[in-house]
């Protein structure tokens, strides 16, 4: 990836990323963006064709060199499916759900990725009950190699927890508050459990929906109401932040440091 990519990842949405970042906050930063820039695609291409609606209609109704499209509109359709109010009313919900799944699951990828280097860079971290039988520890050469796998194996178990159970692990194991608030552990809650039904259920709302988020208004069988888009976008990318800068705190894990941009510029005097 080149500096101006980089740059544009560290500046993305106008957030304040701190300079001092995980490597696990530089994954979850980096699939934000890619996230990012397709739901800008899809909406600027839906205003693209809005502008352009005969050549779009030319494309998608006698272009018989296209399978994809051939007899798949009538000509009458294509306005009606490129216009605003359809585009609202049916694409652009599909894209926030999908960016909402794809947002809550890049969140706990981070977390799991948070767990990893937790346990590489503070093996202590890895002491429990539980014993590994000495031929499994003389494959290794070194202790180094040993962690690395205990630790791999660690991960790969507490990764098939449900993440009400991760966020306890951190809290009761590692001494770690994922969330600072109440409301911010109750808001990724929901979150966590409208991309649950809009996988298994087609995004509307199900009975273990309403047990586990009690305070819900919506009935059984309706199509559950998305969270702002900020919350994806802001507070989201915010919480990982806020998670990111405490942890490497209290665990002093290796860091990667950032330019800001104008430091990354030549001065004048340099130019010259």
């Amino acid at each position: 990836m080149n500096d101006t990519a980089k740059s544009r990842i560290i500046e993305l949405s106008g957030l304040k990323i701190p300079r001092d970042l995980s490597p696990a906050a530089v994954g979850f930063i980096a699939e934000h963006y890619r996230l990012a820039v397709l739901e800008t695609f899809l909406l600027r291409t839906q205003s693209f064709v809005l502008q352009h609606i005969d050549q779009a209609v030319d494309y998608f109704v006698n272009d018989n060199n296209n399978p994809l499209t051939k007899g798949f509109y009538t000509e009458e359709e294509i306005p009606e499916i490129f216009s605003s109010q359809f585009f609202t009313k049916t694409h652009k919900a599909l894209i926030e759900e999908v960016f909402l799944c794809k947002s809550v699951e890049n969140f706990l990828k981070y977390l799991v990725d948070l767990l990893a280097l937790v346990f590489r860079s503070r093996p202590e971290t890895l002491r429990t009950n539980e014993q590994e039988k000495l031929s499994y520890i003389l494959n290794f050469s070194d202790m180094e190699s040993l962690i690395d796998a205990i630790a791999e194996k660690k991960v790969e178990k507490l990764s098939y927890l449900g993440t009400q159970e991760l966020f306890e692990y951190f809290s009761t194991q590692l001494g770690f508050e994922i969330f600072s608030t109440p409301k911010g552990r109750e808001e990724m809650a929901e979150a966590i459990e409208i991309r649950n039904a809009i996988v298994h259920n087609r995004g509307r709302v199900s009975r273990v929906f309403k047990v586990r988020i009690p305070n819900s208004s919506q009935s059984i069988g309706e199509l559950i109401i998305l969270p702002d888009a900020s919350f994806a976008t802001v507070k989201l990318v915010n919480l990982v932040m806020n998670i990111d800068q405490r942890a490497i705190e209290k665990w002093g894990f290796p860091i990667l440091n950032r330019k800001r941009n104008d430091e990354s510029k030549p001065s004048s005097a340099e130019s010259n």
